[in-house]
């Protein structure tokens, strides 16, 4: 699949990296209808014929347009197709400016998508004491949060509780400056035993949350301004 097969309103994201951190900033493609902004794509298409790309609806940051061509930075574009993530790594992004619609990303990339590996998941450290239970009504244990991605969790324990793979708990805490409440139903696929004598657990999320992925990109962005 090349990036040209895209239609307009998929959901998309940019993946920005240089070698300290990662960014993942979601659009869509661009549906572009009016005749002078097909007229302008038209254009573009027959002065390189040979040429791959797709509209992306433009990403802005305090209302400016963000450029993705800083140095030392890769760029690449992530499609969730099926449940399965499918990456065109080392893309161009060229920022222009059609006649109606106005600022848009146009993306161009010869190579076609492969299959995107989730467990790259960025991590974030939360290190935050949180509270974990089997069901909503059972009375709460406190567990220390390790730490958090856009797939899972981990936490550790420090009481009796002892808890097994495949197991559904619900995982509440507060983490981040602006206090975000994540409130998280997670399912247990590691165990492993500190040599304190504690417990940590690695979970995956049951569901997709709106709440992580945005405190993930929050912390990806902050590092990779960090790391200009």
């Amino acid at each position: 699949m090349f990036v040209s097969d895209l239609t307009p309103n998929t959901e998309v994201s940019i993946e920005a990296s240089n070698k300290d951190a990662k960014v993942n900033l979601k659009t869509t493609v661009a549906n572009i209808t009016d005749p002078a902004d097909v007229e302008k794509i038209n254009s573009i298409k027959k002065e390189n014929k040979s040429l791959k790309f797709v509209v992306l609806d433009a990403i802005r940051e305090q209302d400016l347009l963000i450029n993705f061509n800083a140095e030392g930075v890769t760029n690449s574009l992530v499609l969730i197709k099926d449940e399965k993530p499918q990456i065109w790594r080392g893309v161009a992004i060229k920022n222009i400016k059609l006649p109606v619609y106005g600022s848009v990303h146009i993306i161009v990339s010869k190579k076609e998508a492969v299959s995107y590996n989730r467990r790259q998941n960025f991590r974030v450290f939360v290190g935050a004491e949180g509270l974990v239970r089997r069901t909503e009504m059972d009375e709460p244990k406190p567990v220390s949060v390790k730490d958090i991605s856009e797939g899972g969790v981990a936490f550790i324990t420090r009481g009796t509780e002892q808890y097994q793979k495949g197991d559904v708990l619900y995982l509440n805490f507060i983490a981040g400056s602006g206090g975000t409440n994540f409130n998280l139903s997670v399912v247990v696929i590691r165990k492993e035993t500190l040599p304190d004598g504690r417990t940590l657990y690695g979970c995956r999320l049951k569901n997709r949350s709106e709440v992580v992925a945005k405190y993930i990109n929050q912390k990806q962005h902050e590092q990779m301004k960090g790391s200009k």
